[in-house]
């Protein structure tokens, strides 16, 4: 009886603590992903972070948000694709390409 009720609590406990860490990434600041910084006010103040793909989708991180392909920023931007090393949005009829790696490599 002890051991069920033990185990009852063990698999309650995991699965709480799975459902609340869903998108939650200990190396960003705690902010949730829906909401953008302030300074995300227009196309030029977005920022690329992270670009994780899979077979069926394609995600990155744009200001602190995870998004996805289609869909609008909270500042009206529009991610067009997703590539393995950069991500185009469309923000009032105006392209923008963001890179991984915003600095040229020096090369020796």
């Amino acid at each position: 009886m002890a051991f069920n009720l033990l185990l009852v609590f063990l698999i309650s406990a995991l699965t709480t603590a799975a459902a609340l860490g869903q998108g939650y990434d200990p190396t960003q600041p705690d902010t949730p992903l829906t909401q953008a910084p302030d300074d995300a006010t227009d196309a030029e103040a977005l920022t690329l972070s992270g670009i994780w793909r899979t077979q069926k989708s394609s995600h990155a991180r744009i200001n602190g948000m995870l998004v996805k392909q289609g869909q609008i920023l909270t500042n009206g931007a529009h991610v067009i694709s997703i590539r393995t090393d950069r991500v185009i949005v469309e923000h009032n009829g105006v392209r923008q390409t963001l890179h991984l790696i915003s600095h040229p490599i020096k090369k020796r």
